[in-house]
Parts: structure tokens; sequence; C-alpha cells
């Protein structure tokens, strides 16, 4: 095999680097930039298991806009042409996009890199566009019988009747978006017309949900797996969410602890069948502080960028996706290993200076084995380049936060 990784700034690509490294003949990453120099933070590229790192340009942003037409847009065309580009050079015969963004353009241009003898591993377009649209997502889902939250399309001549129907506190996000971004609980009318307002010029109209109550620290699930051409689930990785770094962010989490759970297990299965995802998925559950019931927040058909924990834990997901896109014959893999503490040691000590309170609640899991921390950490010393670069974005990422955090609470009034 010689494979292609687009998207090496992302933790997906690294981990998916290492993983299937010994099947690959050459291993080639894509470094996309939107600014000169980005290419540089793109981490994973850097990893001695590369053996050939390329910058592109980014083509990803007309997809957070929503549908269009068959063509692809302007750069959608030019990255495409240096994928074919390097793939001919490289004599690429996989191709492995692991964000959102590239999944995209991969899997609406399958066809054309199949004429060039690149086979993909991601699911179809129609797969790809009902999971990736968070709000035809929840619909599927609640048409299927999964429990999720309460789910309306906003625009500005709907505010009132959004806030009418669903109360507040209420989640504004877009309908198209990774990691997160623009996503905000809304507490009265001024703050919902400010995100209507800031989330519409980048995304388009976005969606409102209903908001869950409880705690994210405890109350956060994280579900990855792998579904096979039939929607059957072929390994399962729970862990719960101990300590985020940020009290109202899912990201990033400092502690989690792998758990069996029946219940999250079962609704899974249903939901993969339902939006007929193959391949790797990540589904995100809080619990509903006024029942004790996990509630489904979001579904995605692509690697969690904390895969690490659940190949910790004896569930290689990148191999049994490449093996499911490859048609091989695949089992089901033995149930995931349980009580296994994760710790992101970067997070974890930003947690205790910004938060010590937070941070003393889970000192002494912290403590408990059996422990695994983080790649960036348990790396360093094979990869101490790839570790740098990878704590340059965190670091950015949450200084941003923490002064997005700050501006919001001089913001409107409704705003968190």
């Amino acid at each position: 095999m010689r494979l292609l990784v687009p998207n090496s700034r992302n933790a997906q690509a690294y981990a998916l680097i290492r993983s299937l490294r010994s099947r690959a003949e050459r291993i080639v990453a894509l470094a996309e930039r939107r600014w000169p120099g980005e290419s540089w933070l793109a981490h994973g590229a850097f990893a001695r298991e590369v053996d050939r790192r390329i910058a592109t340009t980014w083509p990803m942003d007309a997809w957070e806009r929503g549908p269009r037409g068959a063509a692809n847009a302007p750069a959608e065309g030019r990255y495409l042409a240096e994928v074919e580009r390097v793939c001919e050079e490289e004599r690429i015969d996989w191709a492995f996009p692991s964000v959102e963004g590239t999944i995209y353009v991969f899997a609406r241009n399958c066809a054309r890199l199949l004429r060039r003898g690149v086979s993909l591993v991601c699911p179809p377009l129609e797969v790809v566009e009902r999971v990736n649209d968070k709000l035809d997502c929840m619909r599927h889902l609640a048409e299927a019988g999964v429990v999720v939250p309460r789910s309306l399309a906003l625009s500005a001549d709907s505010l009132r009747e959004a806030a009418a129907e669903l109360g507040f506190p209420l989640v504004v996000k877009p309908r198209r978006a990774s990691a997160s971004r623009g996503v905000h609980v809304i507490r009265d009318l001024d703050g919902l017309r400010w995100a209507h307002g800031a989330l519409e010029k980048r995304y388009g109209d976005p969606m409102v949900q209903e908001y869950i109550p409880g705690p994210l620290d405890g109350g956060f699930l994280r579900v990855i797996g792998v579904a096979d051409s039939t929607g059957t689930v072929l390994g399962l990785h729970v862990a719960r969410t101990l300590l985020t770094l940020f009290p109202d962010a899912v990201l990033p989490p400092a502690v989690a602890r792998s758990e069996r759970h029946e219940g999250v297990a079962a609704v899974t299965a249903g939901a993969v069948k339902a939006l007929g995802i193959t391949g790797p998925f990540l589904l995100q559950f809080k619990v509903d502080s006024r029942d004790g019931r996990p509630k489904l927040l979001e579904a995605n058909c692509k690697l969690s960028y904390r895969v690490w924990t659940a190949m910790a834990d004896g569930i290689d997901v990148p191999r049994l996706a490449l093996d499911v896109a490859a048609r091989r014959e695949v089992r089901a893999v033995e149930p995931a290993r349980v009580g296994t503490v994760f710790v992101n040691q970067i997070e974890l000590l930003l947690a205790r200076l910004l938060h010590p309170g937070r941070a003393k609640t889970v000192a002494a899991i912290v403590r408990e084995g059996p422990r695994v921390i983080d790649p960036y950490v348990a790396h360093f010393a094979r990869h101490p380049t790839v570790s740098a670069r990878w704590w340059a974005i965190f670091l950015g990422f949450a200084l941003k936060e923490r002064l997005i955090r700050r501006l919001r609470k001089a913001g409107p009034r409704g705003q968190r």
C-alpha cells in the first residue's frame, strides 16, 4: 500500500500514520495551509513514519457553507488537482482523509480518484452529506427513534419562534463545522440575535437545539468505533470525560476513563444503522441531569481526534477501517478494555492552573491505574518536533478560547 494522508495538522492523521506504518510501503502526508507557513504546524507530517510531506492549498471553506451544485468549488478544484499530481508522482493507491472537510472533498470526487487507481477510506458521499449536516443528521436519528435534543433550523425571521418552542437556555451551532467551532449556549433573545448574526456570516443560517442540562465533567461520553458495510458495529470504545479544560466545552478533555455502557452501545448501534455509516465513527452523548439518561448530541463519520484512547484499549480503529474499505472479511473484535484512565498531560496542567478546584476532584483518579498518557507526551523522545508542533497548536487554541470567554463576558447579556 502506498498511502496518502491528508490533514496532517490534525491528531487523527498522526494516529493513523502510527497505526498503518507497518502496512504501508510508503506514506505521503499532506499539509493543507490557509496562510504562508501554516504547513509547518502540520505535526503529523513530521513523524518519522512519513516518507514525504507536501504542502497544499486549503479546500474546506466552501464545505462549511453547505450544499451546492455538482461542480467543485474553486478551492476544491485547485486542491484536487494538487492531490491528483501527488498521487501520480507517488503512485498512491489508498487515501485516508480523517476530518470533515477533507472527507467531503474526497467523497464527492471518489469516482475521479478511482479512475486514477486511488481507493478511499471514507463513506459514500450521501452518508457524508447526511451526517455532516448536523440538522439533517438529528432529523434522521429522531425518525429512527433515537433520543436526541429537539433541533430546528434558525433564520433571522424565526428567532422568536425557536426561542418560544425550545425555551432558554438553548444551543446555537453551525450546521457544518468541526471541533465544536461556533457552538454557543444562549440565555436570552438578545444573545440569540447575536449568535445568529455571528454564525450566518461564515456558515450560513445555523441551527438551534434544545439544551441538555448537566455538567460535562463526568457527564460527557465519547463513543469511538468502526462499522462494516452493513452498518454492523465491529468494535466499540466508550470513554467518560472526567475533567475538561473549560467547564462549558467538550474540547479538550484533560482526563477520561473507559467504561462499558450497554445502553449507550445499543443506541450507538441503532444510530449507525439509521445513518448508514460505514467505517470509523464518533458519537457524543451527554447525561441529562433531569432523568439521568445519556442523550445523543452529535454523530460523525470520521476518526475521533481522541482515537488513540480506543487504540490503547485494544481497538485499532484505523486498521479496522482500512480492512472494511478494502472489503476484507472482518469480524467483530473483542470488547475494549475498560477502567483505563486517559490523561492529557498538558491539558491537565492547564486545568490545574486555570481551575485548581475542579482539577482536585480528579486528582485521586489520575493516580489510579491502569493509566495511559497522550501520545504527544508518550512519544516525545521519538517525535520531539511532532509534539512541539502539536503543543504550539494546542496552546494557541487554549489561549484563543480563554480570550473568547473573556470577551463573551463583556458582550451581549445572553451570550455564553
